[in-house]
């Protein structure tokens, strides 16, 4: 081959390289219309279903590149279900016959983050972050300790669950007591106070049984959530 012709097929390489590249954009220029048909693809194939997830999970301000494990529920009454992990917390979507996304849920039966007629809320207030659950374990040890009488051996299951939705912080699970291992079943409850930027011990309830726990401040009011205004 001589220095012309291989020239032309370098040429010709490259063209066609740069097509292909040209295809996917660059990564600070990926759009959420790209990166949501690659996660979602597979699992839902109506267009229509897409759309409606992606815009619902917009109105909660979810950034979709960070969604991990997709997938489709079993269907039931309420009809199609949908689950997926977004920064370690869980969500379910219900889908309703004509498609229209009636909820997204924290966990499977949650908070309505996104609730259809309703004026959708920030997912960033039903996030636990790291920082706050490594302190919730601590308070779980407390809990476990004032709740069996400070018992010598105890360990955590794998089952436990953090959840936030202002002012009130969530976390429930099992607790193995002894050397035989009995399980337990504890829910706790924290309530912030803002203007003390201090955290209260709300609710502790154990087997089903509430714990009965001095309450020194006074109960939030939880606004009424608001109807979306006809467009």
């Amino acid at each position: 081959m001589n220095i012309k012709k291989l020239f032309i097929c370098l040429f010709a390489l490259l063209v066609l390289c740069s097509c292909a590249v040209s295809e996917v954009p660059e990564k600070e220029e990926l759009t959420e219309e790209y990166y949501d048909r690659k996660f979602m693809d597979e699992v839902v194939t109506e267009e229509e279903k897409r759309e409606n997830i992606f815009s619902a999970l917009d109105d909660i301000k979810i950034n979709t590149e960070l969604i991990k494990d997709f997938k489709k529920l079993e269907e039931t009454a309420e009809g199609e279900k949908y689950s997926f992990t977004y920064r370690e917390t869980g969500f379910t979507v219900i889908m309703e016959p004509d498609f229209t996304i009636s909820s997204v849920k924290v966990g499977e039966d949650g908070a309505d983050v996104y609730l259809k007629g309703y004026e959708p809320y920030d997912v960033e207030n039903y996030i636990m972050p790291k920082t706050q659950i490594q302190g919730f374990q601590h308070m779980m040890i407390n809990a476990v300790e004032i709740s069996f009488d400070y018992p010598e051996i105890y360990e955590f299951a794998e089952d436990w669950t953090y959840l936030h939705e202002e002012p009130f912080y969530y976390t429930e699970g099992t607790v193995l007591i002894g050397e035989e291992k009995e399980e337990h079943y504890i829910e706790l409850i924290y309530y912030y106070e803002e203007a003390e930027n201090t955290m209260h011990w709300y609710s502790l309830v154990v087997d089903g049984e509430p714990s009965l726990l001095e309450r020194v401040f006074e109960e939030p009011v939880i606004p009424e959530r608001q109807k979306k205004s006809a467009e």
